[in-house]
């Protein structure tokens, strides 16, 4: 009798919960699994640390890749050089796409891993797009009923091209709270074919009590924060540390052209903020009393440093475009009414009336106008497929 396949699977140990549990779950379910942590910089001392403790614990080897170099260019270079230009950046989007499921997942398929595992909580299946959702399997759930159905393996062999019928899809976490799909919107069938997300089926407070179960030392390891590379800074001292000579106080005007005040240094700004600026309280009073409104950010013009401001209304936009478009399955929409889109990973769906092509750029106009809606940001479209559970269709960069 031929023995089939032990599947070698390389977990990315970031030092957190989410990944221990992750690598925890794979080795329960008797995959051949080995810990890998990327050094990204002096900040991840202690991230380092607590994954060598993880790894100890549940046996597994651990190597140590360093991509500090490719990260402070790729990730850090493109964050600095995204707020000088005016935009807010999300770089989480792009350490996904070129760092974990790039150079990292490159590197482990390249000693024979069979998939990279890490601990972000989305989920993978593969079905029929645009249908009634259903779940092809290759293989029998490999997990406990309730869970890890994202980690289960999925057919080898060569990958067949992503079409209408069927495709690698990449869909929210059960944790609607922690759900991180809106970072992974880029990755293409390749990827997803390669890719296992072991805690997406759980939600988090589950993925605690497995850590204290199994007493990982990770269990108690308080939340990272989004931007990892921060390390405990502000965003704001951050990048006045690193790019001050670009951080130069300038005018403030209204949407008239009226000059109200001071700003600190563009880069400091978003569209949308309400705060980091001093203005005269006169332009925001309202007819019927001296109490001024809260004055907003609704401009940035980075050549003649100046910062426009206005009310929550003037702030709000309906209408955007969307360039450097990605797709993870056949690379169109259909069915436009059920399009719902994310303009950041921890708003909520907004609706959309009309998509409009454009050359290589989309056109979107909500149903509702939206605060906030900043160029650089990350425009994810979704569509539900059944009660609350939504697919990842791809998204782009907004530009305006």
């Amino acid at each position: 009798m031929v023995k089939s396949k032990k599947f070698r699977v390389a977990v990315a140990l970031s030092g957190g919960v989410d990944s221990s549990v992750a690598a925890a779950l794979l080795v329960k379910q008797g995959f051949e699994v080995a810990g890998v942590h990327i050094r990204l910089g002096k900040f991840g001392k202690s991230a380092e640390e607590s994954a060598g403790k993880t790894a100890k614990k549940l046996g597994l080897p651990l190597e140590i890749i360093n991509l500090s170099e490719f990260f402070k260019k790729k990730v850090v270079g493109y964050f600095l050089s995204s707020y000088t230009a005016g935009l807010t950046p999300n770089p989480c989007v792009v350490c996904n796409q070129l760092v974990k499921f790039g150079r990292l997942l490159d590197y482990v398929k390249s000693q024979g891993f069979d998939y990279l595992a890490t601990g972000h909580y989305a989920r993978i299946k593969q079905g029929r797009s645009m249908a009634p959702f259903s779940l092809i399997s290759a293989r029998k759930n490999m997990f406990p009923p309730g869970g890890g159905t994202s980690a289960q393996i999925r057919s080898k062999g060569p990958l067949r091209a992503p079409d209408q019928q069927d495709y690698f899809r990449l869909l929210t976490a059960a944790d609607k709270k922690k759900d991180q799909s809106y970072f992974l919107y880029r990755l293409n069938q390749k990827q997803l074919n390669q890719v296992l997300f072991p805690v997406g089926d759980y939600i988090k407070k589950k993925v605690r009590q497995m850590a204290r179960k199994w007493n990982l030392a990770s269990a108690e390891r308080p939340e990272s924060q989004e931007i990892c590379f921060l390390s405990g800074s502000s965003c704001e001292s951050f990048l006045a540390a690193r790019i001050q000579e670009k951080i130069l106080p300038g005018k403030v005007i209204d949407s008239t052209g009226k000059i109200v005040g001071v700003h600190q240094g563009l880069p400091l700004y978003t569209i949308g903020q309400r705060r980091g600026f001093k203005i005269s309280n006169v332009t925001f009073c309202s007819k019927n009393s001296k109490q001024p409104k809260p004055a907003y950010v609704i401009d940035k013009d980075v050549e003649s440093n100046i910062l426009t401001v206005g009310t929550k209304r003037q702030a709000e936009r309906k209408e955007f475009q969307v360039k450097n478009l990605s797709f993870i399955g056949p690379g169109k929409f259909a069915r436009q009414k059920q399009l719902l889109v994310k303009i950041r990973s921890s708003g909520g769906f907004l609706k959309i009336s009309q998509l409009i092509t454009h050359n290589s750029q989309l056109q979107v106009l909500l149903t509702k106008p939206e605060l906030g809606i900043a160029p650089g940001q990350s425009a994810v479209f979704y569509q539900e497929i059944r009660n609350k559970e939504f697919e990842v269709l791809g998204g782009g960069i907004i530009t305006s």
